[in-house]
C-alpha cells in the first residue's frame, strides 16, 4: 500500500510541477482529472487481462456485449469512487503543501519519477498486449 501511495504522490508531483513549467494556474480538479485518467487506465487493462484470461478459459463467455457494458460501467464507476475518495481526505492538497516546502532541485526529480510513472501507465497496454498474445500462442499451441 505504501509503494502505491508514493506512486500516486509522484504522480500528484509530476502533474503539479508540469502545471508550474506550462505556466498554467495551480488548479485541483486539473490533478484529480489526471490522477483518474491514470486510473482508468490501469484499472481497465487490468479487468481486460482478466476478462480475456475468462474468455479464453469459459469460451460460453466469448461475444458477450453484455460482459462488455458491465466491464466498462465497473470500470468508470471504480474511478469515480477513487477519485471522490482522494477529493474527501483532500490529497491532491497536502501534496500540494509538500511540493510548496521541496526545493528546485527535489521537485525535478520528483517531476521526472512521476513522468517515468505516467510513461509507464500509458506503455502498460502495449506490455499487456504483449503477455495476452503470449498466452494465446501457447494456449493454442
Amino acid at each position: 500500500m505504501k509503494a502505491i501511495q508514493n506512486c500516486l504522490q509522484k504522480i500528484v508531483i509530476y502533474k503539479i510541477y508540469s502545471l508550474e513549467k506550462q505556466k498554467m494556474e495551480y488548479n485541483d480538479n486539473e490533478v484529480y482529472n489526471h490522477i483518474g485518467v491514470v486510473f482508468l487506465i490501469v484499472f481497465s487493462y487490468i479487468v481486460i487481462i482478466l476478462l480475456f484470461l475468462s474468455v479464453r478459459l469459459f469460451n460460453e463467455l466469448r461475444n458477450n456485449s453484455t460482459l462488455i457494458v458491465c466491464v466498462t460501467i465497473l470500470c468508470f464507476s471504480a474511478k469515480y469512487f477513487f477519485v471522490k475518495h482522494l477529493r474527501q481526505k483532500k490529497y491532491v492538497q497536502a501534496i500540494h503543501k509538500e511540493y510548496l516546502q521541496m526545493d528546485l532541485k527535489k521537485r525535478k526529480e520528483n517531476y521526472k519519477n512521476g513522468l517515468y510513472y505516467v510513461v509507464f501507465v500509458i506503455l502498460f497496454p502495449l506490455f499487456n498486449i504483449l503477455v495476452m498474445e503470449l498466452i494465446e500462442f501457447i494456449t493454442d499451441n
